[in-house]
Parts: C-alpha cells; structure tokens; sequence
C-alpha cells in the first residue's frame, strides 16, 4: 500500500506506475476514458480536477484509490489519497 497526499506526489506515482506498465500516456488516457492532455497535467502535479477522472485513471493502471479526509482538519479540501496494488516505497 502506498500513501500520497498530494497532487504532486500523486501525479509522480502515477507517472512511475504508468512507465512500470510499459504504457504510453496516450494508451492510459484511452484505457481511463480522459484526454492525454489532462493527464499530463495530472501527471506533473499542476491539475486538481475532478476525483472520478483520477480514479479512472488509476484504475486504467491496475489500481484500487481509496480516499480519505485528514482528521485534523475537515475543511481543508486536501484529501489523503492511498494507492493498492503496488510496491511500498
């Protein structure tokens, strides 16, 4: 299991996820449904979009988001996102 809790960091295991696979931008964008322009985007870490779009994307990569409010503070909008289905690390 692999915690991220940012966009940037988020978008980095996508991203690595994505080159583990052996699967172009292109492949990931059709297999998610989204355009390859967004996830770039989602992928450098400069896109909040919309969460089902990153769901989509990491289920096009084999894995299982399971996301979370931080109990510190519930109306902060970041969320904890954990990633199934790959190394720790």
């Amino acid at each position: 299991m692999k915690t991220v809790r940012s966009m940037m960091a988020l978008g980095a295991f996508l991203s690595a996820r994505r080159k583990e696979l052996g699967m172009t931008q292109q492949e990931v964008a059709e297999k998610a449904g989204v355009s390859r322009a967004l996830l770039v985007r989602v992928e450098q870490g400069n896109l909040r979009t919309e969460a089902f779009k990153i769901l989509a994307i990491a289920h096009a990569l084999g894995l299982e988001v399971q996301l979370s409010a931080a109990q510190e503070d519930l109306s902060r909008p970041s969320l904890e996102q954990v990633l199934s289905g790959a190394d720790n690390g």
